[in-house]
């Protein structure tokens, strides 16, 4: 785990250290990339919305036109229920 955080720009190498027992762990003056942090939180988010829109009773029903859609229909495509609803 450290060194997908590490190797993400998510924490310092030069905070963590290895002890034999213990394992790997982090330095109480760890720094993180806070602006990192928030971009890795944001995918997150965004594909956990991505998979909701596959579940039937949460796509959205159009609105207006849409992509091929029209007024009332609901969107069966997750991927273009997603760019609905961020649009």
């Amino acid at each position: 785990m450290e060194d997908l955080l590490v190797g993400a720009g998510l924490l310092n190498e030069d905070r963590i250290s290895y002890d034999a027992v213990k394992g790997f762990r982090v330095l109480p003056t760890a720094t993180l990339n806070f602006e990192l942090l928030d971009r890795a939180l944001t995918m997150l988010v965004l594909m956990s919305i991505h998979d909701i829109m596959k579940l039937d009773l949460l796509r959205p029903i159009a609105t207006e036109d849409f992509r091929g859609y029209e007024a009332g229909d609901p969107i069966s495509d997750h991927d273009v229920a997603l760019s609905y609803v961020l649009e």
